[in-house]
Formats: C-alpha cells, sequence, structure tokens
C-alpha cells in the first residue's frame, strides 16, 4: 500500500537528532531513518539523488506514524541487511549483493513488494538489466557500465584510444554481456558482478597505483593483442575472453575492495531495534 501523501510538509533531516516523525510518545530521527537510504546506496552502488531520498525519507515517517513499532523492527532489519554486506571484499561482497538484488527485484527483500512506493524506487535505483533465477543473481545497468569503463582502461592501457561506442554499438555490448551472463558459470556469473560496485575504487587505485603495479597488472591481464579495431571490436574480444581471470587480477593487483564507495548522511546512525 502507499504510504506517500502530499498534505504534509516535507522533512528536512539536516542532522540525524533532527525528528523525523512522532507516534505515540516515541520519537523516529532522522538519523535512525537514514538506514533506509543507506541500505539503497550500498545495494544499487550509486549515489540517491535529493528527490528520492526525500521520498525514502517521507515514506519511512510515514510508516512509523502508522506503526512505530512495526516500522522499528523493519527498521533493524534493514540495518541487518546491509551489515551483512558491510566488511566483505570483492568477489564474495559482489556474489552476495548480487543475489540481494535479485531477492529484491522479486519483491522479497528487506524492502518488499508490499511497501509498493519503497519497492519502486528501489527497483528504479537498482536499474536490474537481467537476472538468472536458477542461481539467484541479478546484474544491473551499474555492472555492465563498469564492463564498459574496465574495457576502455584496458584499451588505453594498451596505447589505444578511449572506447567510443554508438548507440547502436552499445545496445550491442549490453546484450553482448546478457549474454555472458546467462551462458557463464556461477563463477563466471558472480565476475560480471564485480566490477561495477567498485569501479570508484578501482579509478582511484589505478590512478594512484605506481608505474610497476600498473605494468603488472597489464601483464597478468589476459588482455587481447594490441588492437586498432573498433571499440566494438575490442570489447567483444574482452567479453568472448576469461572475464574470470579479468577480475581476478584486477582485485588482486588493485583491491582489496569493499563495497559501499559513497553513503549518505549520518552513514553511522544505527536502528533502534
Amino acid at each position: 500500500m502507499a504510504l506517500l501523501t502530499a498534505c504534509k510538509p516535507d522533512p528536512a533531516c539536516k542532522s540525524p537528532d533532527e525528528v523525523l516523525a512522532v507516534a505515540a510518545g516515541d520519537r523516529l530521527t532522522c538519523g535512525e531513518a537514514e538506514i533506509v537510504p543507506r541500505y539503497l546506496v550500498r545495494l544499487s552502488a550509486r549515489e540517491l539523488n535529493a528527490g528520492d531520498r526525500l521520498l525514502v525519507l517521507r515514506e519511512v515517517g510515514a510508516s512509523f506514524e502508522a506503526d512505530p513499532k512495526g516500522t522499528r523492527a523493519w527498521l533493524s532489519a534493514v540495518a541487518g541487511a546491509g551489515n551483512t554486506l558491510e566488511g566483505l571484499l570483492g568477489l564474495e561482497a559482489a556474489e552476495r549483493r548480487g543475489a540481494a538484488v535479485w531477492l529484491a527485484g522479486k519483491g522479497q527483500g528487506v524492502i518488499g513488494s508490499d511497501r509498493e512506493d519503497l519497492w519502486n524506487l528501489e527497483l528504479r535505483a537498482l536499474s536490474i538489466w537481467t537476472s538468472d533465477d536458477a542461481e539467484g543473481l541479478a546484474l544491473t545497468e551499474v555492472d555492465i557500465e563498469g564492463w564498459l569503463r574496465y574495457v576502455s582502461l584496458c584499451r588505453e592501457a594498451q596505447g589505444g584510444a578511449p572506447l567510443r561506442l554508438s548507440i547502436a554499438d552499445r545496445t550491442l555490448v549490453y546484450k553482448e554481456i546478457a549474454d555472458v551472463f546467462h551462458a557463464g558459470s556461477r563463477a563466471e556469473k558472480v565476475a560480471l558482478l564485480a566490477i561495477g560496485p567498485y569501479w570508484p575504487q578501482l579509478r582511484a587505485a589505478w590512478q594512484a597505483a605506481p608505474y610497476e603495479l600498473q605494468q603488472a597488472w597489464i601483464a597478468a591481464a589476459p588482455l587481447p593483442p594490441p588492437m586498432t579495431a573498433t571499440s566494438l571490436g575490442y570489447a567483444e574480444a574482452i567479453l568472448r575472453g576469461d572475464v574470470r581471470r579479468h577480475v581476478d587480477v584486477l582485485h588482486e593487483r588493485l583491491g582489496p575492495l569493499a563495497l559501499g564507495w559513497h553513503e549518505p548522511p549520518f552513514a553511522a546512525a544505527a536502528a533502534t531495534p
């Protein structure tokens, strides 16, 4: 059931101690409510825009006013779901996130389909491209875009120009990645989930790496021969190669990498059980 109301003023939530909602003498602070945007950021691996964050806070506040005890229990569950992704590294974290995204897509995650507005917002933030029900994993737009950036890095590392794809070529590469996801083993599927969420960290690590480390990565990665082919041809050569080896080398040389490259305000706040 939708909880949004048009008559109530929007929450400002400029500090964690600000009161978001009051019910039965109990007060919910903005810091407590931020558990939900924080989880959405962790799961989607992208920032929430100001409008979406506001929608989330309005939803949480309305939920609390309708059922304070139940909402506190739910916030505790959301915090627990976020904690399962906390502290994990590399492929393990990517696999756990992929499974949580799959559950979210089915409406069975900690933000369930019963919370209609929040669930629709979550689906929009996740932007699931395809999923594998047998393996319980889902591939998002962030995952695909991460591979496009990685392919461009590979091409530049080999002395080529940055990847440039037309709209038609991007469509083909998106399909190629989806095909690899569906045809691959579980290990290959997880590999496809292990670049996008980490890309800001990977980019920073690459830029900060000494020349010797960069060269060691280039030597170890299963790169195709230096190519003067089109960007599309180069992308296809990478994706039809050993995707798991690409990811293993990347994490070995530039890791360790953890989820949560960006957290919203009051990230340290915890829900009260």
